[in-house]
């Protein structure tokens, strides 16, 4: 059975909203009603729900001073707009002005980087923008406001963490899901163009589930991370791109 992840998406976003309940909204009741009567449905919120809040700690353990990360996951972007912050792109100076119909090569790589962190976060923003306006006071008058002033943009943008890889690894998933991914293509597109594409997200999602997998073996043991690898039902035809294959590099 096919769920619609578009409202699974609607669901956890809902659930993220200190200040809203089902009996505020409409939308909200029937997707919780939703999640307890479609057995499907409920798997897909509570597996979604999960990737977002590994998402959540990979992306604040990237900035951290024990970061068990290295470039490029500690690549970010902090700040709001107009106030862009970097940290860990390395030593080359950044081109901000770079467009992402350049090819890429190891020398503007750290570039083409910081723009699509900087244009995912700039989502981010988008996106958090409605729960600010909500979550500020009322009117003297009583009303809710409808708007939110450039100055309370600024100060909410700021305190969000910085954008990372996994942020945009999340976009691109989503992108994926409900729109199209081809806005995170560089260059002139070919053919061939969309096979290399896939292998390289491969083995961005590869190394980076390395990094996790090292972190996860140092702390529990790796004796039971890979009795967790083995108790994974994967399809023989997958072992050879699935978590079997990397229990070697633990």
């Amino acid at each position: 059975m096919s769920v619609d992840h578009a409202a699974v998406g609607r669901l956890i976003r809902y659930g993220l909203e200190p200040k809203m309940t089902p009996a505020r909204s409409a939308e909200y009741a029937d997707l919780v009603g939703r999640a307890r009567n479609d057995s499907d449905f409920a798997g897909a919120v509570v597996e979604t729900a999960q990737h977002a809040k590994l998402l959540t700690w990979a992306a604040t353990a990237a900035a951290g001073t024990m970061s068990p990360f290295v470039s490029p996951w500690t690549a970010r972007v902090g700040g709001p707009p107009g106030a862009w912050t970097y940290h860990d792109f390395g030593p080359t100076p950044l081109d901000l002005q770079i467009s992402n119909l350049k090819t890429v090569h190891a020398g503007n790589a750290p570039s083409l980087l910081a723009m699509a962190l900087r244009t995912t976060r700039r989502d981010q923003i988008t996106d958090s923008r409605e729960g600010w306006i909500r979550a500020q006071p009322p009117t003297k008058a009583g009303a809710k406001r409808k708007t939110l002033a450039s100055t309370a943009l600024i100060a909410n943008a700021t305190k969000m963490r910085s954008t990372t890889l996994f942020d945009l690894l999340w976009r691109l998933r989503i992108r994926s899901n409900y729109k199209e991914g081809d806005a995170f293509l560089s260059g002139a597109l070919s053919v061939a163009d969309t096979a290399d594409f896939h292998e390289a997200l491969c083995d961005i999602v590869a190394a980076t589930l390395v990094t996790v997998e090292v972190y996860l073996a140092h702390h529990s043991g790796l004796a039971s991370l890979q009795a967790c690898a083995k108790a994974v039902p994967i399809p023989p035809a997958l072992e050879d791109s699935s978590v079997l294959a990397r229990t070697h590099l633990w």
